[in-house]
Order: C-alpha cells, then sequence, then structure tokens
C-alpha cells in the first residue's frame, strides 16, 4: 500500500500549533525568517509578502481560544516538551487509540516514545521501569533544569496532564475550525496545489522520501515547514512557495554566496566532510563532532535549504547524504567567476 495523501487539514495538529503560536505570536516568523536568511532569501520581505494569510489565521484563532489559567504553563514550556506532550494526540489513527481510555503504563510509554522523537534518538530504547531510569534518560538533554523537573512529574503521574492537553485540545477545535474557515479560499487554492501532482516534489523534500511513511497531511499553522510525526509526514502548504524561490536562486549570486556561507560555518563544513565519507544519522554525526542532536538538525535545516545534502528514511533513521554534484556546480561557478581555467 502506497503513502496516502490526504486534501484536508489535520485538526489537531493545527489546533496545537495554533494554540502555542498564538501564545508565542513572533516565534514562527522569528524562526522562519532566520532560516530564510541563511539560505539566501530576504527573510524579512520574503515572509511579509508570503505569510499574510498565516497571520490572519493565527489572529482569528487568538479571537475565538479558550485557555484557562490552569493550562497556560503547557504554552510557556520550550516548545520541545509541548511536542513530547503532543506526541500521543497526533499518532493516535495509527495505533487506533483514545486518550481518556490509556492507563499511566501506556501514557508513560508514549512520554518516552515523544521524548525519543523529539530528542532524535535514533533505534529503541531500553525499556524503563522506574522514575530513576526515566531521569538517567533525561538528564543529558538540553531542557532546562525546569522543563526537566516537569517531565519528572509527568512521568510520575502522567494521567491528570494527558487528560488537560486532551481537554485543551477539544476546547479549542471550534477555534480552530472558524480559523480555517476565514481563509479557506487561500488554503483551498493551496490544497489544490499541494495534491495536484505529488510526483513534481524536488527530491530534496523531505518527507516524500521517507521510508514507511504511510500519510501526508497539508499543514498550514507552520506553512514553511515539514514535519515527520510516527509515520504520517506533515506538508507546510508554503513549502512548495520556499522552494520554488530558492530553485529561482540556485544559479543566482544569492544562492551561490548561501551555499559558500555555509561552507564558512566550521561545523556545517565539518558536517559536509563527514558525509563525504557516506551517509550518516543525527546521533552519529553529534558524537563524531562533540554537537548535540539538535545543533546537528539545525544546521541540517540550512544545508538542506542550500541545496547540499539529501534526506531519507531508512530503518527507522533519518540519513543524510552529501550532494556532491552540488559542491562540484559550486566550485565551476567560482571558476567561472574568477574566468579560471
Amino acid at each position: 500500500m502506497g503513502t496516502i495523501l490526504h486534501t484536508h487539514l489535520d485538526m489537531w495538529i493545527e489546533t496545537l500549533g495554533l494554540l502555542y503560536f498564538s501564545h508565542q505570536p513572533t516565534l514562527y516568523r522569528e524562526k522562519a525568517v532566520e532560516l530564510f536568511n541563511e539560505t539566501g532569501i530576504d527573510g524579512e520581505a520574503f515572509y511579509a509578502k508570503h505569510a499574510k494569510m498565516y497571520e490572519k489565521y493565527v489572529r482569528i484563532f487568538s479571537k475565538y481560544k479558550r485557555v484557562d489559567s490552569d493550562s497556560t504553563w503547557l504554552l510557556e514550556e520550550n516548545i520541545d516538551i509541548l511536542s513530547i506532550l503532543s506526541l500521543p494526540f497526533l499518532i493516535r489513527r495509527e495505533d487506533n487509540f483514545v486518550i481518556s481510555d490509556l492507563d499511566e503504563e501506556r501514557l508513560r510509554k508514549l512520554l518516552i516514545r515523544g521524548y525519543a522523537e523529539v530528542s532524535q534518538i535514533e533505534g529503541d530504547i531500553k525499556e524503563i521501569c522506574t522514575i530513576e531510569e526515566f531521569i538517567e534518560l533525561i538528564e543529558t538533554a538540553e531542557f532546562s533544569s525546569q522543563a526537566k523537573w516537569k517531565l519528572m512529574m509527568i512521568y510520575r503521574n502522567p494521567c491528570p496532564y494527558f487528560r488537560q492537553m486532551d481537554k485543551l485540545i477539544n476546547d479549542n477545535l471550534d477555534a480552530t475550525q472558524r480559523a480555517v474557515d476565514a481563509v479557506r479560499p487561500t488554503l483551498d487554492k493551496l490544497i489544490s496545489r499541494f495534491s495536484q501532482n505529488p510526483e513534481r516534489f524536488p527530491d530534496r523534500y523531505i518527507i516524500k522520501n521517507m521510508e514507511g511513511i504511510t500519510n501526508i497531511y497539508p499543514l498550514f499553522v507552520m506553512p514553511f515547514s515539514q514535519l515527520l510525526v510516527g509515520s504520517t509526514g506533515f506538508y507546510g502548504l508554503l513549502w512548495d512557495t520556499l522552494m520554488e524561490h530558492t530553485t529561482r536562486l540556485n544559479t543566482s549570486a544569492q544562492m551561490f554566496c548561501s551555499r559558500f556561507k555555509a561552507l564558512g560555518d566550521k561545523s556545517k563544513l565539518d558536517i559536509l566532510l563527514l558525509l563525504r565519507q557516506g551517509k550518516s544519522y543525527n546521533q552519529e554525526i553529534a558524537a563524531k563532532l562533540g554537537l548535540t542532536p539538535a545543533t546537528v538538525s539545525y544546521h541540517m535545516d540550512t544545508l538542506n535549504s542550500c541545496g547540499l545534502i539529501d534526506i531519507e528514511r531508512q530503518d527507522r533513521r533519518i540519513y543524510y547524504s552529501l550532494r556532491v554534484e552540488k559542491i562540484w556546480d559550486l566550485i565551476n561557478e567560482l571558476k567561472n567567476r574568477f574566468h579560471l581555467s
């Protein structure tokens, strides 16, 4: 059975994202602009031109959302913590469960699975049965002491926390629907483009090349992003726009400079030199170069946007490989610019 390409939004991930980004309204813009700038695009101008409907989407949701004081802590945590807690709600269809029906043991396993995905821990994690083993697992995470303490408290007594999250999402599904309705004409056009011809996606469109992807949903709450949760991919509806713009820059001075800028960063250069030896996955790269998995992921976002790497999923791991032809293109472009033989 092939990958199913859906033509409707997943309202749960949209609601989770809207809750977070409406509570921290400048965060997604700041992250997106930073990434655009690193790829040679004028980030502020590009965002202002293409994200008007997204900004309206968040604004309409903010008008109708319902968040009581007991739930605000969920939205004030590091986004990684929210992502860990969100995992059960995003894979519920895959495993066919209802959150309120799960006991403590199952919720703890989902918490650990969420931590493994967010922390990009590859392969299987040894079975954890005690709070001490869980503390040992998270002690090296790039989270604040407060965040680790919160994870420990959730592991100790997971039911009330997940039920609170469940209630928060359900209370705000109507606000999400209102936001969707407010931008419906734009959404319909973007989803139509997304679904018309999936084979047109360039090779570097991440989730299209992932092994084991069973479903791909359009995504508007993070429109310039691609996400992978379990065997489900979420494809930002403005990702095509970003890639089309990047492709136009491919032979321009801006892309030329952005690739040289990437090579001028020691960590990015070290990653590319390591990938010259063969494909590798996040934790392996981090261990060999003395970096954290989160830092490697950050560099990979830039290198992928510059078209210098390929990304694929095999055996439950995400592998990166060097696009050697792009290095040769860069060398040849340099020769041409300096009129070298």
